[in-house]
């Protein structure tokens, strides 16, 4: 019985004593302001609103009296893709639709500016690409972009969907629609080859009748409806023609061609009581010069009365809305950041122009300052912004966004002795900025001479006082910088084939670095840091695509993160550049884009995205060259592209490639990894236990012992996410 509680109490000390590996909490970043993709105009209240694509989808409040920002919405993660919305001026609340399976129809009260629900149709009900409201009968309606096209009826006091109207087969890809309340009609356009229009019947909710354009009347894109004089018009794509459609006979009475060019109409506007309509379309992309057009047409003669080109710095345009009242339009961009500008339609000029917020997105490089407990990420923006992440409280602390042209912040070392950060640009010539960490402002930048470009892999020499920055170029190139005078102090160009330089590692103890290449074979080369040579060189025959890599120098191995058809981590021995071990991930499971090193542990861990839309973190045991343990992280936490290790905490701060940026912490603790055995001591003297009994409670404790240790070892395998703290989103 002695020896039997002995080994129980073994056990449970080798399984308190396992490192614990789980994700412990994320931070979102502040989401940017871009690529507005729709807009709706509250002309009551004089109100505009913008909504931007991707996820969080926000809604940005623009007072039109003042041309003034007033606030932003963020909805919640699973809602994206917006791509048509209306508001009920009565009730003051606004309804959107979305482009995803299955379909959502959100609403949002305009008094409080808040979220209110969501209404999740069938999976094959999405793409609701226009809306229009019955006020007066309380009913939404939505056109489905599908083919063949579906239009969904919407009750409004219960906000539950109480109809469908299955198209006819030659319907398909609903991109536009008017609303006749006066007749009860409504008017469907489609984006095809050739487009058609077809008349609803609201009242028994049914199609009546079908007009098919001319054949060079194709993908109608955008309309608008004077329901004064009983007219819809048409814009079309790449033809660039407007229709011109009478309700009464439902016949086409006219067309007018407005370009040559293959732009696109992307939005159409009417001002119905000084009969005028505004159809802009987007440049053609041939011109760095190119802005997007906007036509005033004359409906009472259905000509061209004017027309301008929008200062837009060549931006592609995205939506725009009408204040007949005070006699302006708005038209944004589709871009990061996004560009609102303000147009006077009777003079047809510019009046006023507003840029949105840059998000904290894309974390691509990150630094540790571990004693004082703060954590700096690097975006992939331009300008560049660096955020700073306080580790006490996981909560975001500061960011700074720098100048024009320091664009891109892909690679990044940090001089804790003399507190600065050296972030690398992937610009053409790079640039290397010198942060100051304590003032948390830039100190200094060197820009690099031609063909030094693209800058995405670093290591930082402490002893010695340098930085090496590699290139995405071809031939790859490493440029060594003198920290102390900060300047340029040498440049190696390497052989033809050895490109893109996309990872780097330090050997401090031998005095090495080695650069992992971005090709198909990948190939490692290795620096001497005192003599700033190529002394060693391979590829991987096998091995393609290097991505991250790490170093364990007490042994004398690297390990390389391949993005291969078959994604894996091998091993290679670092005295001859020879590959000794491998590691497959999983199916499916690609971009192994960062990976770090716990040496005094023995465990490597490296991410990398799966197919259920989230990354996975490795933990590698280096003494087998196994996976020890795995976590998945949340949804939508993917691309993660920098990691930085405090190894006082035990803790793995990542930052992820998205928008907005994510940082997620896990926590790799270990409370004794090299567990102290306790003293077995049996007494045997005794004439009670002869030696068969003995021999048979060994043996029956032998198999309780492995049967509990595949229990244990089985169980540490695997641990689950522990939480999430969303951060609080800044203007």
């Amino acid at each position: 019985m002695k020896i039997f509680l002995t080994l129980i109490l073994i056990l449970i000390i080798i399984k308190q004593n396992k490192t614990s590996f789980i994700r412990k909490a994320s931070i979102d970043l502040e989401a940017g302001e871009n690529n507005i993709i729709f807009s709706i105009s509250d002309h009551q209240n004089k109100f505009g609103y913008f909504i931007t694509e991707f996820s969080p989808s926000q809604i940005i409040k623009i007072r039109l009296s003042n041309f003034s920002k007033e606030g932003v919405l963020f909805l919640p993660k699973d809602i994206t893709e917006i791509c048509s919305g209306v508001i009920d001026s009565n009730d003051n609340f606004a309804y959107f639709g979305t482009q995803i399976s299955p379909g959502k129809i959100i609403k949002i009260n305009l008094l409080n500016f808040t979220y209110v629900q969501t209404l999740e149709l069938d999976q094959q009900e999405y793409s609701l690409n226009t809306v229009f409201i019955d006020q007066l009968n309380q009913f939404l309606y939505f056109g489905l972009y599908l083919s063949p096209a579906k239009i969904i009826k919407i009750d409004l006091s219960s906000f539950q969907k109480v109809s469908v109207l299955d198209l006819p087969t030659e319907i398909a890809k609903i991109s536009t629609s008017v609303y006749d309340p006066l007749n009860s009609l409504a008017y469907f356009a489609t984006d095809t080859f050739p487009s058609k229009l077809i008349q609803i019947n609201l009242t028994v909710f049914n199609y009546s009748q079908i007009i098919t354009l001319d054949s060079d009347e194709n993908n109608v894109a955008c309309s608008v409806f004077d329901s004064q004089n009983g007219f819809i018009y048409l814009g079309t794509k790449k033809s660039q023609k407007i229709i011109k459609i009478k309700t009464d006979n439902f016949s086409k009475v006219d067309s007018l061609e407005i370009s040559s060019n293959n732009s696109d109409f992307i939005t159409s506007l009417i001002d119905i009581p000084n009969s005028l309509a505004y159809f802009a379309f987007d440049s053609d992309g041939d011109s760095d010069t190119d802005n997007p057009f906007l036509y005033q047409i004359d409906l009472q003669n259905f000509t061209i009365k004017n027309s301008v080109q929008l200062s837009l710095d060549q931006l592609p345009l995205s939506t725009g809305l009408i204040d007949t009242t005070n006699r302006f339009a708005y038209f944004s961009s589709y871009s990061a950041p996004t560009k609102i500008i303000q147009i006077d339609i009777d003079s047809l000029s510019q009046n006023s122009e507003k840029t949105l917020n840059i998000g904290e997105n894309y974390l691509v490089s990150s630094v540790i300052d571990i004693v004082n407990k703060f954590v700096y990420f690097g975006t992939n923006t331009s300008p560049g912004q660096i955020i700073q992440i306080d580790l006490t409280t996981f909560q975001r602390e500061n960011k700074i966004t720098l100048s024009d042209g320091d664009n891109y912040l892909t690679t990044a070392v940090f001089d804790n002795e003399n507190r600065f950060a050296y972030f690398g640009t992937n610009t053409s010539p790079g640039k290397i900025i010198k942060f100051n960490i304590d003032q948390f402002k830039k100190e200094d930048e060197i820009q690099l001479g031609n063909g030094e470009d693209l800058l995405v892999s670093s290591v930082i020499d402490i002893d010695n006082k340098f930085a090496y920055f590699g290139t995405n170029t071809s031939p790859g190139q490493i440029v060594k910088i003198d920290l102390i005078n900060f300047q340029r102090a040498n440049k190696i160009t390497l052989n033809s084939g050895e490109d893109s330089l996309t990872t780097a590692s330090i050997d401090i103890v031998n005095k090495f670095v080695y650069f992992g290449t971005n090709t198909s074979p990948g190939q490692i080369i290795q620096i001497e840091l005192g003599t700033f040579i190529a002394t060693r060189r391979s590829q991987f025959q096998d091995d393609n695509f290097f991505s991250s890599s790490v170093i364990d120098s007490v042994n004398g191995f690297g390990y390389f993160g391949v993005n291969d058809s078959t994604s894996k981590i091998i091993q290679v021995e670092l005295m001859n550049l020879e590959k000794t071990g491998q590691i497959s991930l999983s199916s499916g499971e690609r971009f192994i884009d960062t990976g770090l090193i716990d040496s005094s542990h023995g465990y490597a861990y490296f991410a990398a995205m799966s197919m259920t839309w989230n990354e996975v973190i490795y933990r590698i045991d280096l003494a087998n060259i196994s996976i020890d343990s795995t976590i998945s992280l949340d949804q939508g936490e993917v691309y993660v592209s920098s990691a930085s290790f405090d190894d006082k905490n035990l803790n793995i701060y990542f930052g992820t490639n998205t928008e907005p940026g994510i940082v997620i912490q896990v926590e790799v603790s270990d409370v004794n990894p090299s567990p102290t055995p306790i003293p077995i001591s049996v007494d045997i003297s005794s004439q009670k236990y002869n030696a068969g009994i003995i021999i048979g409670v060994c043996v029956s404790m032998g198999f309780i012992v492995i049967i509990a240790l595949i229990w244990v070892f089985r169980r540490s395998k695997n641990f689950p996410p522990k939480g999430a703290i969303p951060l609080d989103r800044y203007d």
